[in-house]
């Protein structure tokens, strides 16, 4: 009867606040014990992992910050030497450019663009002017005969039908050209010589507008 009314007090305090039960307490000291045991060991292995982590940390940074220090210097000492290097020829350059100041020099002017540009260019010149052509007109003739209504074609034969010493095949030809040209009429060569007039002006007028272009 004592041991049923124990068990139910003891059922009554457990199901209502286990921690006030003695033996309930008892029974759970050890598995407590442990699992603080077990929490302090995370605590530590947490701890010294950040720790380890900060070391390795400042121990790279300290590592990258002295050899960026070192490749300065290098840099820095490179620098100097070029520097000392360009003042030793600059001051070679210069003695040497002393010397030769006195040794009077005979160069030739060079031309720039400038000058060459304000050359005026040659005069413009035709080929050989028409030998019959008007006075003062400079005409390239296009005809490759004078044009002259002159008679021809016996220069290199004599009134006896035979050929004259000293007159060459080139005189028979040049009467044969000018034979055919006898038949034109002093219209057509009027025009044809107003034609070649317009083409020598033409040509003359491109070419001023050229010069005043450049």
């Amino acid at each position: 009867m004592e041991t049923r009314e124990r068990l139910t007090v003891t059922n009554r305090i457990l199901l209502a606040n286990p921690s006030d039960s003695g033996e309930y307490a008892l029974k759970m000291y050890p598995p407590s014990l442990e699992r603080a045991a077990l929490l302090s060991q995370i605590e530590h292995d947490e701890e010294n992992g950040l720790d380890s982590a900060q070391n390795t940390y400042d121990e790279e940074k300290s590592k990258i910050e002295d050899e960026w220090k070192k490749g300065k210097e290098r840099i820095r000492e490179r620098l100097l030497e070029s520097l000392e290097e360009r003042r030793k020829k600059a001051r070679e350059e210069m003695a040497s450019d002393g010397a030769l100041a006195d040794v009077p020099t005979f160069d030739p002017p060079v031309p720039t663009r400038s000058s060459t540009r304000d050359r005026k260019p040659p005069p413009f010149t035709l080929a050989a002017p028409h030998p019959f052509g008007a006075a003062g007109e400079d005409m390239v003739s296009p005809f490759p005969l004078p044009l002259t209504s002159y008679a021809g074609g016996t220069g290199a034969w004599s009134a006896k039908g035979k050929r004259q010493k000293g007159v060459g095949a080139g005189s028979l030809q040049l009467g044969k050209a000018i034979t055919a040209l006898q038949g034109l009429k002093e219209s057509e060569i009027e025009a044809d010589l107003g034609e070649v007039k317009k083409a020598v002006k033409r040509k003359r007028g491109t070419r001023q507008v050229g010069q005043y272009r450049d």
